[in-house]
């Protein structure tokens, strides 16, 4: 988890969202705001049940986490625009 990623979540845990992290590394640091962390591949159970998906400034829009969540149902925004929520 990246520096962006880990403030994004300690933002969101802040304010008493359970948070799920994402990281495609086997190993990640800033993970303690986090109630759980994904490492590597995800399922279609992990995205399943999430209210959000912020994306870090680093994956781009058509990644398959976020298409696969918007075919889901789950609303896809980046870091910039949480910071404006």
């Amino acid at each position: 988890m990246g520096r962006s990623g880990a403030a994004a979540a300690r933002l969101l845990a802040g304010e008493g969202y359970s948070v799920v992290g994402f990281d495609s590394s086997k190993i990640s640091t800033g993970t303690e705001h986090m109630s759980r962390t994904v490492f590597g591949d995800y399922t279609t159970a992990d995205l399943k049940n999430l209210s959000l998906l912020v994306l870090s400034p680093g994956v781009p829009v058509s990644a398959p986490i976020s298409s696969r969540a918007s075919e889901l149902g789950v609303p896809v925004i980046g870091e910039v625009e949480l910071a404006f929520r």
